[in-house]
């Protein structure tokens, strides 16, 4: 049986024990065409960058596994979204694109402007993904235990 959690101002309470979140916003961004697209964002507004994708399954809280003491002592900003079909996130099509998109789109949206992608197991690619495609803002990737299936794609 899974976890009760119950969700008071930044206060997470977990089968009965209170965990205070500093610095912590959650919510759903809906795009231009309507999209949803569940966030986190935590750490010091001036932290450095990070955007987390959670591995499979997962959601955009498997952040939380990142202790508040550890955002502090590193200075670190986390976004993480819930990837399309997970979450609070709307179904998309298979594309990776789609993903790194969407977390573009979020990152953009609480101007984190330079950032390294973090990703775990299947959030891996995706990580990679955001990276390669935006370089511009990305400052690196990593990955922990990363896991790629082939797609197949037309090219133009």
């Amino acid at each position: 049986m899974g976890a009760l959690e119950q969700w008071t101002g930044r206060r997470l309470i977990r089968d009965g024990v209170a965990m205070v979140l500093d610095q912590f916003q959650e919510g759903v961004h809906v795009t231009d065409q309507g999209r949803r697209i569940g966030w986190m964002l935590r750490g010091p507004a001036a932290g450095r960058g990070v955007v987390y994708l959670h591995g499979q399954p997962g959601s955009r809280r498997e952040q939380l596994l990142l202790g508040d003491e550890l955002l502090r002592r590193d200075d670190l900003r986390v976004l993480s979204i819930d990837r399309a079909g997970y979450g609070d996130t709307d179904p998309a099509g298979t594309d990776r694109r789609e993903v790194a998109r969407d977390a573009l789109t979020v990152a953009s949206a609480h101007r984190l402007s330079s950032f390294v992608a973090v990703g775990v197991s299947q959030g891996g690619i995706y990580a990679l993904t955001v990276a390669a495609w935006r370089r511009s803002e990305s400052t690196g990737w990593c990955s922990s235990a990363a896991t790629c299936f082939p797609t197949m794609t037309t090219r133009s």
